[in-house]
Order: C-alpha cells, then structure tokens, then sequence
C-alpha cells in the first residue's frame, strides 16, 4: 500500500506498508470485498492476519446434504456436524453466524450411509434388517440436525440460514423424503426461542418444486425476513399440468409475511405465462401503490423468459407488486435452434406502463434487437444516478435464425437514453454479433466517444467491425484502438470486444478480445 502527500504536483513523501503491518480492523474491511476462498488464502500470509481474519473465515458454515453420483450411496457431514454440536470441539462454533445447507434428500433405504460407523446394526440376516435399520439411521440424522439447530452450541450464535432446495429420486416407501425432511425442519426451526435475522431459501431445479406443494399446512420458521429465490426452476411452458408448483412456496411465504410480518424479498426466474403471472401476482396486494407496510412481499430480481408466439401481456395491477424491483432481465427460448420473430414492438405497452408506474431498476438486460422507442424513451426518463448495470443481450441469438426487425435505433439511444443514465452507469454491455449491423462500430475513434460521458464506468463490452482488416491475428490493433480511445477516461478498468472478422480466418466469424486499461493515477 502506498500513501502520498502531495504539493504543488509534487511528491512529498510516500510510505509503503505491506499487509501483515495493515491494522485487524483494516484487514477486516478489506475481507467484506473478497471471497471465502480468497479470506482463506489471505490468512496464510502471517500470523497476525491469521487472526485478524478468523471471525470471517469461520462465520460461514456450508453442510451438503446430497445423494452422490452413483445412485446407492448418500453422503452426510457426520464428523463435520458432531464437531459443531459439542462445546469446544472447533474453534468455528464462536463464530458461525451465516449457515447454508444444500440439499435435504436424506434417502435412508440405500445401501451405505455414514451413519451405519456410528450404529450397532443387527443382524444382517435378519428379517427386519432393512426396516430397522433404516429407523436407527432416522434417529441418528434427526439427533444430528436437532442438535445443530436447537443445541446450547449454535442455537444462539446462527442469525442467518440458507436452505438451497435440490431434491432428488427417494427409494420407494423412504421415510425421510424431502418433503417430510421439509415439515420436519421447518417445524424444528419454528421453536427457535430467538428468530433468525434471515431464511433464505433457494429452489434450485424443478424437481423440488414438485415435492413442495401444499405448504400451507406446515409451521414457518421463526425468522425476521425471508427471501425466497427460485433460480431456473421451470424451464417449459405451462401446458399440460396447469399452474406450476412455484406458486405453492411463494404463497406459502407470502401467507407467512401476512401473519406475522415478515418482510419478504423475493427472487425469482420464471417462464412468462399470464395465469401464472395472474397467481403470483394476485391484484389485491398489488393494486394499491400506496401501501407501505413492512411486511408488502418485495421482488428484488425478476427474469422473464419469454416462449415464441406467446406474446406479453400483463395486466396494470401487476406494476404494483414491481415497485421495489431491482434486478429485472429479459430472455427468450429458441424451439428446434430457431427463434421465430416476435410481434413488432411488443415490449412497448410494458416499458410505457413501467414508466408511468415511475419503476427504475438498478441492474437491466434486454435483448438488442428488440430495443425499441419505447425503450429508449424509459431510459431517457431515468433519474441520475439510478441506473447501475445495462445488459443489451444477443449471445442467444448469434446462432439463431434471428428475425426480429427494428428501426435504427443506435442513434436515438446515443443522443437520448446514453445522456441520462450516464451519471451512474457503472457496467455497460451491448452485445452484437451480427454483421454490418447498426450497434456493430467501426474502428475509429469518433464511434467510440458517446462512451467518455459515462464516468462511472468501469467495465465495458462494444461491437467491432473488422471485417475489412486483413490481419489474422488483431488482437494487438485492438488493444491499441482501446487504449487510445479511453486513455483519458477516469475509471475503466476492462473492455470485452466483440470484433467480426472475416470468416477465412474464423469458422465463427468473431472473437472476444478482452482489453485491461492501464491504471489511473488516483493519488494527486
């Protein structure tokens, strides 16, 4: 680390301090920046960082609670949870408050479990082995999970838990099914004589919603706030089996908040279908935007994906429940490799309502050839420095027969929609791999200057049209064509360039070329 005083340009003096001389309190600072692997390798460097990151690194505790590979053998952190159940067996039980457990499948029918090197199983010949022996691993696994829960050890030092929902094939007539894993947890966590500050819990795949149906009927744990993210859950369009099973947990959340209120972030991944859409967002909760209650659900990440030819529609009530959004992205799903053309302008009766409703979000990605004026106009009515991230998507499409047919609309979004979220844009990303088309630059320097009003920006993908140059390898002019453009530029770190090239060099007809800006010297 280095620090100078300057005067009149020139410098002073200029210390240098190495890490292991950092103070504890600012080597705790600089581990709210990194991540778990990063804080574990930083405390090899000495000692006294050792120390000094310790609360960190043991604060988080990860349990998988998966069936592994083969099929016939289950895997459980018994060593791992009787070491964080007993009172100074690890370092770690002062220290956790953040516990994240992947997985409840506990299918205690399989033939080998870790739990058998803890039992006297009886006698293999035995008529009942199986049944017995699968109860005596069922009182094992629940003398386990009800001390890590309920235990003098973490019950008091646990603030936050993360629940990750992957649920898999059980053996016919299993005892310990997720969903009675589930009921059984839930109805643990709700005896929690101090709440949780926060639940998380994460549907990670469709199976698990379908064995998480009529949730109404089980206790909610006792926490302060939930969040709920369903995260690539349902990938097909509803069809046969009618509304699907995510609409079961959210309500169940969302019954809970009503209750005993909670406040619910919600998180979510969907398909767009518009009965869905008319459960999920049912018109009594949304419809008045003056409601201000602590426990209002509030959706902080939206993704809709859209299916060719459904068309999007969504009824004006629906805005209500958007009003806290932060996080909203667009995408659609090709059929048979082929991406047959939306209707024109089909996104512009929700960017016109969206706008009325005065809903700005801070992160956004939409596809680029479906930009439109409407777009255009609810960028330009952004309030500065609102906008944080701008994703304008076509990595879907490259490979696809991509129809989609717009007006120019490089120019207005330049001239109108750049100038008003440039204040706080921090990452811009317009992706385009189609040739000579109209977000694609050419290689000069002028094509490049809307870019210098975004100060904030630090990171950065563009379009290069190179299809004339007769260089097999450009990635140098590339760097110097970067280079060059933003040398100027206060806070650009990193530039990710699509360039098109000509297809007698690569089969695919572009490369990614990325480009690390030269530091700025920040200390005057």
């Amino acid at each position: 680390m280095v620090l100078s005083t300057w005067r009149s340009g020139i410098p002073k003096r200029i210390s240098y301090f190495s890490l292991p001389d950092l103070p504890a309190e600012v080597l705790g600072l600089i581990a709210n920046y990194m991540t778990e692997a990063d804080i574990r390798s930083l405390r090899l460097v000495s000692q006294h960082v050792c120390y000094a990151l310790e609360y960190r690194a043991l604060s988080t505790l990860t349990l998988d609670w998966s069936t592994s590979s083969c099929g016939r053998v289950h895997t459980f952190p018994v060593e791992k949870v009787q070491a964080y159940t007993r009172m100074g067996s690890t370092p770690g039980t002062n220290h956790v408050r953040h516990l994240t457990i992947r997985n409840i499948c506990m299918d205690l029918k399989l033939c080998d479990s870790p739990f058998d090197k803890l039992l006297r199983l009886p006698d293999y010949y035995d008529h009942e082995y199986m049944a017995k022996r699968e109860v005596m691993r069922k009182r094992l696994f629940q003398s386990l999970v009800e001390n890590l829960f309920m235990g003098d050890v973490l019950q008091n030092n646990v603030r936050m838990l993360t629940w990750h929902l992957g649920c898999k094939t059980h053996s016919f007539g299993s005892r310990t099914d997720c969903t009675t894993t589930f009921h059984w947890i839930c109805k643990l966590l709700s005896y929690r004589e101090k709440p949780l500050e926060c639940l998380t819990i994460v549907v990670e795949s469709e199976a698990s919603t379908e064995r998480l149906q009529n949730l109404g009927k089980y206790r909610f744990p006792a926490s302060k706030s939930v969040i709920f993210k369903a995260l690539d859950t349902y990938k097909q369009p509803v069809c046969r089996l009618g509304l699907p099973p995510l609409t079961d947990p959210v309500h169940w959340i969302q019954n809970a908040a009503n209750q005993r209120g909670l406040e619910v972030v919600v998180d979510i991944d969907l398909v767009y279908d518009r009965n869905l859409f008319a459960k999920l967002f049912p018109q009594n909760e949304g419809a008045s935007r003056t409601k201000t209650t602590h426990h209002v659900t509030r959706y902080h990440r939206l993704n809709i994906n859209l299916m060719p030819h459904t068309g999007f529609i969504l009824e004006p009530h629906v805005f209500g429940h958007f009003r806290f959004l932060q996080t909203l992205s667009f995408s659609t799903t090709p059929r048979d490799g082929y991406l047959p053309p939306l209707p024109p302008n089909s996104f512009d009766s929700f960017w016109r309502q969206i706008r009325h409703e005065k809903i700005f979000v801070k992160n956004l990605t939409y596809p680029t050839p479906a930009i439109s004026e409407a777009f255009i106009a609810y960028l330009a009515s952004y309030p500065t420095p609102t906008l944080k991230v701008l994703r304008l998507e076509d990595h879907m499409f490259r490979l696809l027969h991509l129809r989609w047919t717009s007006e120019s609309t490089r120019e207005p979004f330049l001239s109108k929609a750049l100038p008003a979220i440039s204040l706080g844009l921090e990452e811009l990303h317009i992706q385009m791999y189609k040739e000579n088309h109209q977000w694609c630059h050419t290689a000069s320097p002028t094509s490049l200057s809307p870019f210098l009003q975004c100060t904030s920006l630090r990171r950065l993908t563009i379009s290069l049209d190179l299809l004339s140059m007769r260089d097999p390898k450009p990635q140098s002019h590339i760097n110097h064509f970067i280079q060059t453009s933003f040398q100027n530029h206060p806070c650009l770190e990193h530039v990710l360039v699509i360039a098109l090239v000509n297809r007698a060099w690569y089969d695919e007809g572009f490369i990614e070329h990325s480009v690390l800006l030269k530091p700025k010297d920040k200390a005057r």
